[in-house]
């Protein structure tokens, strides 16, 4: 059955004049409408016209948004309030912020950082509570951020991981006026459901600190990296770095 919505979308799509011909579309428009849902303005996705981000900066995609976002505010009754730019980091009161960026894409796609919060429980601390020696570690129990280490923006990958394996180790690395430390390093392999063929190895490392006091829950702060394997129409499968960088939550 379809959407009551779809054959007004449809007009949108067919009757504005913003998307152009079939051999000039990209997958991705903009239509800005009043209050009683009548359009207003629209553009597509990319700066010039082009159909897709190749050959302009974020900052220059950015610049262009904005541009005609403005260009919609201009048509529409909207009051003019002045606010202070301000930028907000997603948070929690307890858990793990991931910092995600997919490098060696040519057309620039991977520069930005896409920010994840991640709650966690207290007992999913436990497993790295601070070892008399050193100790393994499964990779799955770190599950809560590992599996939001993943390419943003593409197609073919939308959500998190959902298998975990490897083992990493957990080792002591010294004492000071009631601070002590451990380092975790090793291994692990992500991968989507059995079929889908989608895995990737990244490696981590970590330095925990563990303060009198805050009982075996530790304050972390990791790099993760690997390659990510992506099919490309003219070079076959590519690798595209993917760097992280982890911290607990609160510090």
């Amino acid at each position: 059955m379809r959407d009551p919505g779809d054959e007004e979308i449809r007009k949108l799509w067919d009757n504005t004049g913003v998307v152009p011909n079939r051999e000039r579309r990209t997958n991705i428009y903009v239509f800005i409408l009043d209050s009683q849902a009548r359009f207003v303005h629209g553009f597509g996705g990319f700066p010039d016209g082009a159909i897709n981000p190749s050959g302009h900066s974020s900052s220059q995609a950015a610049k262009y948004f904005r541009g005609e976002i403005e260009k919609g505010l201009r048509k529409l009754t909207v009051p003019d309030v002045q606010a202070p730019p301000s930028l907000r980091l997603p948070d929690v009161e307890s858990g793990a912020r991931v910092f995600v960026r997919t490098r060696g894409i040519g057309d620039r796609r991977g520069a930005p950082i896409v920010v994840e919060a991640v709650s966690m429980k207290s007992e999913e601390w436990d497993v790295l509570a601070h070892p008399s020696a050193q100790a393994s570690v499964d990779a799955k129990k770190l599950s809560p951020w590992l599996r939001q280490i993943y390419p943003p923006g593409f197609n073919e990958h939308l959500y998190p991981w959902e298998r975990i394996e490897g083992t990493l180790s957990l080792a002591p690395a010294g004492e000071k006026e009631g601070i002590r430390w451990a380092i975790l390093r090793g291994e692990a392999d992500l991968s989507t459901s059995e079929g889908s063929g989608r895995s990737m190895k990244v490696s981590v490392e970590a330095v925990l600190r563990y303060s009198t006091g805050e009982g075996k829950r530790p304050s972390m702060r990791a790099v993760v990296e690997g390659k990510y394997p992506r099919d490309d129409e003219f070079r076959g499968e590519i690798l595209l770095p993917v760097q992280s960088a982890v911290e607990s939550r609160p510090r």
